[in-house]
């Protein structure tokens, strides 16, 4: 016990996620592959996250965008509405609203991080929490993390590209989420119509006519195809921490574009 505040060492995973972050670090890499922005399946995120509920940020932007006519945004508003009412309805799933203030690129989201930190601190403080998952980039929800640390809550930060890194240095863990999870956290009807290469570990350098051959940060890099159909095996080799990996496609380019998405670009041979 803390104060008398009901502090344990029992506890569960709550799931914390700034919804407009979220957003864009998905529609980012989504768009790079798949040129349009998916879907996000929230229910996939808490179960991933192992969590007993699901906190969620967002804002319904009731702002005119530049152009925008009155009953254009009065469409977008009530799609808004309806989307986090949807959100809502999920299994131990709640929905935190703030507001949006400003115009142009000074439009700004307000009252989000408050409340999550609110609402992280009261969680602690009641005794339900005992790890917190935040999706999560920016500087202003240091505090909030350094203070659960302190109070020996376990803080993982899960993050896109864009973070700030004093944020990840006061979390006990962190994770970097890449296409190939944003894919996993996609709705299943977008799923089932985006199809992207496959992954397998441990399963040896496939058979196969050699195309290329290269490096990636150090371990080497086979590109093979099959002459009797059409596949593509880009194979990297394992090290001693590392196991290999072989991803599969039916596109050489666009199998090529995805593991650049993911691991960065590959040192080819000439």
């Amino acid at each position: 016990m803390l104060g008398g505040l009901g502090i344990g060492s029992a506890g569960q995973t709550y799931l914390y996620i700034d919804a407009g972050y979220l957003r864009e670090e998905y529609a980012a890499p989504m768009m790079a592959f798949f040129k349009e922005p998916g879907a996000i399946d929230v229910d996939v995120i808490r179960d991933e996250a192992s969590a007993s509920k699901v906190y969620y940020y967002d804002c319904v932007d009731e702002i005119a965008r530049s152009g925008e006519s009155a009953g254009d945004l009065a469409q977008r508003v009530v799609a808004k509405d309806a989307e986090l009412r949807d959100i809502g309805r999920l299994f131990r799933v709640h929905v935190r609203q703030g507001v949006v203030r400003g115009r142009g690129r000074t439009k700004r989201q307000k009252m989000v991080d408050v409340q999550l930190a609110v609402d992280m601190l009261m969680h602690r403080f009641t005794g339900v929490v005992s790890r917190a998952v935040l999706i999560a980039g920016d500087l202003d929800f240091l505090p909030i993390v350094e203070s659960l640390v302190q109070l020996g809550v376990n803080v993982a930060v899960w993050h896109g590209e864009n973070v700030a890194e004093d944020l990840l240095a006061g979390a006990d863990e962190r994770r970097r989420l890449t296409l190939a999870d944003f894919y996993t956290w996609s709705t299943p009807s977008f799923k089932a119509s985006h199809r992207r290469p496959t992954r397998s570990e441990n399963q040896g350098e496939p058979g196969g006519r050699l195309l290329r051959s290269g490096t990636w940060r150090g371990p080497r890099v086979l590109l093979k195809t099959s002459d009797e159909r059409s596949v593509f095996w880009l194979y990297i080799d394992g090290t001693l921490s590392e196991s290999s990996t072989t991803f599969t496609f039916v596109e050489e380019p666009a199998l090529l574009h995805y593991v650049s998405l993911i691991h960065g670009e590959i040192a080819w041979e000439p």
